[in-house]
Parts: C-alpha cells; structure tokens; sequence
C-alpha cells in the first residue's frame, strides 16, 4: 500500500507552507517553491500566514502522497483539529530559532489523541546560525525518550549543506568529529530502537548480531505504534534536505489501509465546508470505506437526509479536476450539497455507518457587534451563517434581554478575520461594542406599598387598587407569587393582571434597569370600581404598586459568578493566580497545572487573551455559570441602552 496521508503541523511561521511547496516541486506539480501558490487567499496573502485547511495530491517515489497543510496560530486549532481527524500520520515542523511554542505543543496532542505516527522535521537549519542540536534535546525533554534523530545535520546556518542519514550514510564521507558523532548516533538509534522490540531485544541482550534491515523493519512498526518519534533535518527556504524528508516519509509513513479497514460498503467524512465563487458550497471529505462515485445517492447520517452527488473532484489548493470516482482512503469534494455541514457522514443508504467527528475548541473570547448600516443590518445574520459553516469554531447570537448580537470567537485575530470575510465575501461591515453583562437586581428586606392608578374622565375611567408585600427569597429562588386577598376586594379574574404588572416591574428593575430576581410578591389588598376598574388599570397598579416597594426595600445589585477551570503549565501558575485576583476571582483549589476558580463574568469576557500573554499562548480554560451574588453599584460595568434593533 503506497498511499500516505499526512498533516502537516506546526507553530506560525514554522515553514510548513513553504516545505509543503518543496514537496510539490519536487515531485514536479509547481515550477518555484513559493508558499503564496498554496496560500492563495487574498487574506492570506495579506497576512503572511495559512489560515484554512487545504489538502495537496502528488505522486513521488512510488508512493501517492495526500498532505494537508494547517494554520500554526493558536485561534485556528479547529483546522488542524479537522485536518488530524482525517490524516494517518502527523508531520510536526519546527522552526530552529524559536524552538518548542504553543503550536508544536498543540500538534503532538493532536497526533497523540489520535494515534497518529508522529515525525519532527527542525526547519531553518540554514537560515538561522542556531545549534539544532539544542532544540533536539528540548524535544527530547519536552516528548520523551521516543524523540530521537534518524539524520545529523552537516553544518548550521549558513554552513549547512545536507543531512546524513544515519541508516544509510557513508561514514567515511563525515569528517572525524561527526564520524563519532554518527557513531554514537547510530548507536544509541538502533538501542532505542531495541527496546521496542522483544524479539530484537532478546538478540541484542545474548550479544547476537542486528541486521539494518531488521532495525529499519523494527523502527517502521514502532513509528506506527507511536514508540518511537524520527527526527530530521531541513531548511524549507533553501530546499536543503527537503528530498532527504520526503523519501523518509515514503518509507516510513503509514498508509490508510494498515489503519482502516475497506469494508465496501460507503463512508466518507466531511471535514471542511467553505464558499467558493461560482462554485457554491464546497464539501472536502475522505472516503473511509468503499467509494463515492458521481450519479449516485448517499445518505447524510447525521442530518438523516439524502443527497445526490452530482460531481466529484480531486482537490490541490484551489485547483480542482472531476473524477470518476474518489476511492478508499482518497480526499475529494463535492460542491451544493444541500444539507452536509462539516463532521457529517455519508453513507449508503442501505448501510448508514456514523463516522466519529471531533470537539471542537469552545469560544470563549466574547465580544459584541452590531451593523454599519441598516443595509448590513439585514444581511448580517446570514454572512455569519455562513461563515460558521466554513468555520465551526465561533457562534453568534442575539439576546433580546441584553439587545445585542454577541459574538463568540477563539481571540482577537479570529474575530478580526471574521469581520475581514464578512466584509470581502459579503459586503457587511460590523462595529463592535462592549458586551453587556446580565446584572439582577434583588432586595434586602421585606416592604409594602400601595398602587392607585385612577382616571376619572368624560366617559368610563380607570380604577385600580393594589396592596403587596414583597420579601426576600434564599439566592436562587427566582420569583414567587402569593395571593393573600380573602374576599372580593380585588375581583378573582383581575388578580392575575397585577401580578402581570409586578412582572413587568421587576423586569425593568429600580436601581439600573436590570430585572430583579429572588423575590415573593404578597398581594394583601385592594380596591376596585364595578364600572371604571379594568385589567390594565390593575396591571399598572400592580406595577406601580412593586416599584414603590422595592424602592423601600434596600435594593442591591447582583452579578453573574461563573465557576472557571484553568489549565495552565507549572511555572505560569503564580502569574495566572495574579491575574485571577486581578479581576475579582476567588481561588478555590490549585492542583498539578489546573487552577479552579469563581470569577464575575464582568472579568471573564476578555479573560483569554490575558490568559494567553500570561502563558505565552499554553493556557486555556473551561467555565461554567455558578450563581449569583452582590455587587457594589460602581463596580457594574453599564453601558448606554443601543438603539434596539
């Protein structure tokens, strides 16, 4: 089985863009190696940075490569989760300068969640006069003992000029001080490469000779299990080593079939929808069994909905060709799907299997919107749908109580290109705002007071008396309502409209406009007028009769408290604990790299981006509402009403 699947991962910047431009030029697709042919977006262009997924097909050695480049920023994890979801092995790019960031942390998780083969390649070696050997060990340390080299570097910076593999290399080419070197290499490989093995070790510990190809056998299949993670050598730029790379990917990577099984029968994944111009949806998938072949109809598992797959291409980057058919292990798309979304299954209609899809990071960066103008006030709604199915890393959604459209988003850059798309793609434009908070009022002891709403005018007037107690309730309780009144002085059918007023009441609050909570409403008394009375004229009484009485009844403020999981490394832990204080949370436990904690949600709307500063973007963190509690009135974060939409 000659086919090889991998993700190509890595922090931004790392060069995996450029490296995956060295592969397609040398297996002879493009003429230059210059990452704008495969970052071909005009924002990704602008930014200097990948930013979607995007799968590339080459032949080389014999062998049919499917790669799929990923974003290195921290905000676009979703792609590389999606892209891992589909992969079978897992190509970690390192750049030599900045050593081991968040992005290289977040890859390997990746591979090990999935128990993806997992290689390194040090990239830069040639641009940067930095000791590769350095970043070697802190893989080593970071990693495990899996992490060892299969080449050495000749040279660094400027004075690099290949690799030398250590399986296959001519010693006698080395100079004396890297002939030891390999020497010791070499030896300290093939015993990592031992322990893997209990047939092999049980040779190595008698003495018995070890043959390279019983070494180079044992080492494929401890790459395949995860014991053993290769370590090369490159500079993307220059195109040193990138050859030496690929044909060790070729001969070690996994193929689909030695992970999956061909059952036949059809299943293919979804992992990645956008919008093209004059093309419409785009669905990329991989066929996890069987084949999707044009003219035929699949079953959208998950939505229990059928669709027609009218065309199928293959797919490198923008480049797209039709197909017969996309086989077992083959990523392809599909275009105007009418109900398929990113991590649907198709299948046969007739054998409906569910492929697994992945969680998706949750968004906690928060922030408001609302539209430029009135034109871009209608289509908002609809670019931001969208755009969520390119992108299932964010949601938005309008809440009447606050009247603002909150955007949820993984940080500042991802909100930035949400806005950018929103605009090029659609022509909406976006201010933002500050995100309100959803504050209670509640009261401190109980009071009654008296509404008298009556209008006597020409004609029939208005009359309506109401007399209520309101207490207190336990934190939590929400509302109550009491109706103490024996006899007729309120008329049985007009009662609920008072209580229809005191709602209304609490809703509008009396400190800062924020609906009260925690509160029993007695209805003691009243009067009414066998011609004038009314419901709305107890409905105002009612409401008139809560508002004084809350008035009198020492009111307060509340603020939403959320309980906060933070995971951070070891030796943020002091700075993260700082800044949690920082913003008016109580510490409740502190354990091996996780904090948890009680935070306003004041605090907690722009908490990732400090998080992220604080532990150079290894941080993140899980939140959940907890309660209510008091609140000092100047610490209430009040902003103008907006005009309601």
């Amino acid at each position: 089985m000659k086919d090889r699947t991998f993700v190509v991962a890595g922090h931004t910047g790392s060069g995996k863009t450029t490296l995956i431009a060295q592969f397609l030029k040398l297996a002879g697709v493009i003429d230059r190696a210059e990452r704008t042919l495969l970052d071909y977006d005009e924002l990704e262009k602008e930014k200097g940075m990948t930013m979607m997924l995007k799968p590339f097909k080459f032949k080389y050695g014999g062998y049919d490569f499917q790669v799929i480049d990923t974003p290195g920023f921290i905000e676009f994890e979703g792609e590389l989760i999606s892209a891992t979801r589909v992969a079978d092995n897992m190509l970690i790019v390192v750049d030599v300068s900045t050593g081991i960031e968040v992005g290289i942390e977040r890859a390997f998780e990746e591979a090990r969640r999935h128990n993806l083969p997992t290689f390194f390649v040090i990239n830069k070696v040639a641009s940067y006069d930095k000791d590769p050997e350095e970043l070697l060990q802190m893989l080593k340390e970071k990693f495990g003992k899996q992490v060892h080299p299969v080449q050495l570097p000749i040279g660094r910076g400027e004075n690099f000029s290949g690799v030398f593999d250590l399986f296959t290399g001519d010693l006698n080419s080395l100079p004396d001080d890297l002939k030891s070197h390999a020497e010791e290499e070499y030896t300290e490989l093939t015993e990592s490469v031992v322990e893997t093995d209990d047939t092999l070790l049980e040779k190595f510990l008698e003495g018995e000779e070890i043959s390279k190809d019983e070494i180079h056998d044992a080492m494929r299949k401890a790459i395949d299990e995860g014991l053993f993670y290769p370590v090369l050598y490159a500079d993307a730029a220059k195109g040193v080593g990138v050859k030496e790379l690929l044909d060790f990917l070729g001969e070690y990577g996994l193929s689909f079939g030695e992970r999956q099984e061909d059952t036949g029968t059809t299943a293919a994944l979804v992992f990645k929808t956008y919008a093209e111009p004059h093309m419409g949806e785009v669905s990329v998938f991989r066929v996890f069994s069987g084949k999707v072949v044009p003219g035929t109809e699949l079953l959208n598992v998950n939505k229990e909905s059928k669709e027609r797959i009218a065309h199928v291409y293959t797919i490198f980057g923008r480049e797209k060709k039709e197909i017969n058919e996309a086989g077992f292990g083959e990523i392809g798309i599909l275009v105007k799907l009418k109900n398929t979304e990113t991590g649907d299954t198709l299948a046969d209609p007739d054998n409906p299997v569910k492929l697994d899809w992945v969680e998706m990071p949750e968004p906690l960066y928060v922030l408001a919107i609302k539209p430029r103008t009135k034109k871009d006030e209608d289509k908002l709604s609809e670019a931001l749908q969208k755009l969520m199915k390119e992108d299932p890393t964010f949601y938005f959604k309008y809440d009447p109580q606050l009247k603002q459209t909150l955007l949820y988003t993984q940080g500042e850059i991802h909100a930035n290109t949400i806005f950018e798309k929103m605009k090029r793609k659609f022509n909406v434009e976006v201010e933002r705002i500050p995100p309100r908070v959803p504050y209670r009022e509640s009261i401190r002891k109980p009071a009654e007071a008296t509404g008298k709403y009556v209008k006597q005018t020409g004609g029939r007037g208005q009359y309506g008396v109401a007399h209520i107690r309101i207490e207190p309730l336990p934190r939590g309780q929400g509302y109550e309502w009491v109706d103490k009144i024996f006899g007729g002085a309120i008329p049985r059918e007009y009662r609920p409209y008072v209580e229809q007023g005191v709602k209304k009441a609490m809703e509008e609050g009396v400190l800062m406009g924020y609906p009260m909570m925690d509160i029993r409403v007695i209805l003691l008394d009243g009067k009414y007028h066998e011609v004038d009375s009314s419901n709305m004229a107890f409905e105002i009484a009612g409401s008139m009769a809560f508002k004084e009485a809350a008035k009198n009844a020492n009111p307060y403020m509340l603020e939403p408290i959320y309980e906060v999981e933070i995971y951070t490394p070891e030796e943020n832990i002091s700075d993260v604990i700082a800044e949690v204080n920082s913003r008016r949370g109580r510490i409740m436990n502190i354990g091996q790299n996780k904090i948890e904690a009680q935070m306003p949600l004041a605090e907690l709307y722009d908490f990732l981006p400090a998080l992220r500063s604080k532990t150079r973007g290894r941080g993140r963190f899980k939140m959940k509402f907890s309660h209510y509690e008091e609140v000092s009135q100047d610490l209430v974060k009040h902003y103008p009403e907006e005009e309601e939409k």
